[in-house]
Parts: structure tokens; sequence; C-alpha cells
């Protein structure tokens, strides 16, 4: 490619400094190209430690006040671990079944996938669940509304979760591309990120609900100033959301997603920045290809390195304020994604820009599947917890997997 360059540039009657400068200007290009998709592999090591062992195929992570910690296992189990209960050797004492859900159509990457703690747990303690039923060995998207409740058991008084209400259910789903993260936004809206279910066109089809990130209200409306009426669609042309992150303020929506893996069309696992009624093009353009009414995203992988990316968070505070850190599956790293600064604009942000991509924890802990930051709100530290899927069927379990690890940033 640079032969080719230089004999278009030597067959015009161009002045050699601009010749020169052109060159410059597009090997530069390549070596930031090839700075990010490559990624520092970075000497830093952040302090982390394990704090629970023993789980199976654990999936998302969130957080209820008296600093309890809500997992959920993809064969259909909730679990609550006392974090103000650790042991001496700062590890979580053995967990509390909270709810185990039936008819759980766990094949593949189905099962029970995310969790979302209400915000108002203390006075409206809901739970939400999004889990893959089967119907005749057919799996369907459900999105549940447990609430806690306080029993006897076996003459102990015990918390557990009982189904309060059914608010979305009866949308297809398939053994691959379920995507399944819940988040909540500041708003108090929820927000759930559904994949293509192996049905690329899906993802453009604004009457199926696949392929796309919703936006719902706590009883399972559709909010009033969703970009479409009467639709619970955000944004659309997605193959397989696994993370959906907010900015402290609020103004901002990531959302990671994995890229196609056929022969022909690989990689190319994307980092977003979520806009209203966006259009993010699958399966019409993928990592740098573009098209003038669909948004090209933040990052991607390249075409030769795959990252599978999972769970999303933005960094507020300290020296990694306004960077991203979302786990690797495949790539089995922790991955730091550095934003631009950005300018403000009619009370608007400019689109964020990626300036460096850093990677951390590379096959210490195997496939990472989920991380999320402590909620103050609720007596947590700043620490951060990391979830590994190691015994998904497509890792190498080590002893004690799966795990739960605690690391702290610079």
């Amino acid at each position: 490619m640079q032969t080719k360059l230089l004999s278009r540039l030597s067959n015009k009657p161009i002045n050699a400094h601009l010749t020169v400068l052109l060159l410059v200007l597009w090997l530069a290009g390549i070596f930031l190209i090839n700075v990010l998709y490559s990624a520092d592999k970075t000497e830093t090591e952040l302090v982390s430690r394990v704090i629970a062992t023993g789980l199976e195929v654990p999936w998302q992570i969130d957080f209820a006040p008296e600093r309890r910690i809500f997992i959920t296992e993809r064969h259909g189990r909730v679990l609550v671990f006392n974090s103000q209960a650790e042991t001496a050797s700062g590890t979580l004492p053995k967990p509390a079944v909270w709810t185990t859900l039936t008819n759980v159509f766990e094949r593949g990457e189905g099962g029970l996938l995310g969790i979302a703690i209400d915000p108002d747990f203390a006075t409206t303690p809901y739970v939400y669940l999004a889990y893959n039923e089967s119907r005749n060995g057919k799996p369907y998207h459900q999105l549940v509304r447990y609430i806690e409740i306080t029993t006897n058991i076996n003459g102990q008084s015990r918390r557990v979760g009982k189904l309060d209400k059914v608010l979305i259910s009866n949308i297809p789903g398939a053994v691959f591309h379920n995507g399944g993260r819940l988040k909540f936004a500041k708003d108090k809206t929820l927000f759930w990120g559904i994949g293509d279910r192996l049905i690329p066109d899906s993802a453009q089809n604004l009457n199926v609900l696949t392929g796309k990130i919703l936006r719902l209200t706590r009883e399972g409306g559709i909010p009033g100033n969703n970009p479409f009426r009467n639709s619970y669609i955000y944004s659309y042309g997605h193959r397989n959301v696994q993370g959906i992150a907010f900015s402290d303020k609020g103004d901002q929506i990531f959302a990671s997603e994995h890229g196609p893996s056929s022969w022909n069309l690989c990689c190319r696992d994307e980092v977003n920045e979520i806009y209203a009624g966006a259009n993010y093009g699958w399966p019409v353009i993928t990592g740098d290809q573009t098209h003038p009414k669909m948004i090209t995203p933040l990052l991607h992988s390249g075409t030769n390195i795959t990252w599978a990316p999972g769970g999303l968070v933005y960094v507020s505070e300290g020296k990694w304020a306004h960077s991203l850190l979302v786990t690797g599956l495949r790539g089995r790293s922790l991955y730091r994604i550095v934003l631009a600064k950005q300018k403000r604009s009619n009370g608007k942000l400019s689109r964020s820009r990626a300036t460096k991509l850093e990677v951390y924890f590379n096959d210490k802990w195997g496939r990472l599947r989920d991380i999320a930051k402590g909620n103050k709100r609720y007596g947590f530290s700043d620490n951060y917890y990391i979830l590994t899927s190691n015994r998904d069927g497509r890792g190498n379990p080590r002893k004690d997997d799966d795990k739960i690890i605690l690391f702290s940033l610079p």
C-alpha cells in the first residue's frame, strides 16, 4: 500500500515537501490505529485478591443496602453475600440462596443473565431479573420483578425473593446472542440489552425487540420520552450487547458488544457511545465501515483481535477518571479505554473519543464476565468487583472457579 501511494504521488506535479507531509500524516494515522487496536500491555499491577470461590457460571453482580452483594448464576440461582460479615482472611462468607428460578433455558449463552437492584431498594425492595425461559424446549426472553420478603425457614428468619410481576415476556431468544445486561439509569429507568438471536437482520427491524437496547419504567411501561413512539427501543443495530454503563452525571451512555466471528468477517468487538434513537449498523456495517445514517463505534478490537467484551463501567474519580473499564471473555483481560476531554456546546457534550487502550490482568484470572463498582450509598468502598466465567463451557476451569475478584485503582 505504501508503494501504491508513492507511485500515485510521483505521477502528480506536486511539491516534494507536500509529498513528504502527506506520507508522514498517513503513517501517523496507521501508527495511531495500531496503538489503539493492539493496546498497551501495561506493566502496572493492580492490587487484587479473590474474595469468593466456587460459583457456578456467575453472570452479573449488583449491590444493595447493608453491603449486600447480589449475583446471578446462569443455571437459575440468585445468591446474596453479606460483605459486612467478611472473614478474617478477607473473604466473603458463604452466600445465601435468595431465589432459584425454574424452567430456565440454560444452553449455549442462555440462562439467568442480568440483575438490577431497584434504586430505592430500602423502601421498595425490588430486584429485576432477565433470563431465558424454556417453553417446549425453546427459549424466550423474560424480564421479571421479584420482591424481597422475610420468611421462616427451619426455624430461622430469612430474606428471600418472591416473584412480584412479569414486566416483559414472549420475546424469542436463542442458544446464542441473547444479550442480557440490565442497568438502571440516573433517572431510574431500566435499560436492557438484547442480542440479535443469530438473526442479523432483526437488529435493523424496529418491529421486533431483538438486536436492541430497550428502556422501560420500573413498572414495565414505555417512558414517554423514548425515541420511538409506543416502543421500548432506545437504540438499534446491535449484534449482542453485553455491557451498559452511565457517566457519573448520567448524561452519557456506553455499551459493549460482541462483533462478528465468521471466517471472513472476524472480530470487531465494539464499545459504543449510545444515543437515543441511533442505529449502530449491524449487520450493514462493522468496525471502521461507515454509513451516513449509522453510528460507528467509539472503539473496536480490529480485524484479528477478539475481546469478547462483557461488563462495562465508567470511572468518574481519581487518576483514571473519564475512562471505561470493560472485561474480556475470550480476551481474558481487563481493558481500560481512556477518553479524551470533551467540549460542551449549547449544553451538549461533543461525541466521546478514545485515545488509548490498556490491558490488565492478562490471563491472570481467565475469562472475565462482569465488572462493577461498589455502591457508596450502601456503605461500599471505592473498590471494583469482577466475576470470572471459566465454567461456562468455553474456558479452562481453574481451582475453585468461578470467583469474585476485588481490586482497586491506582
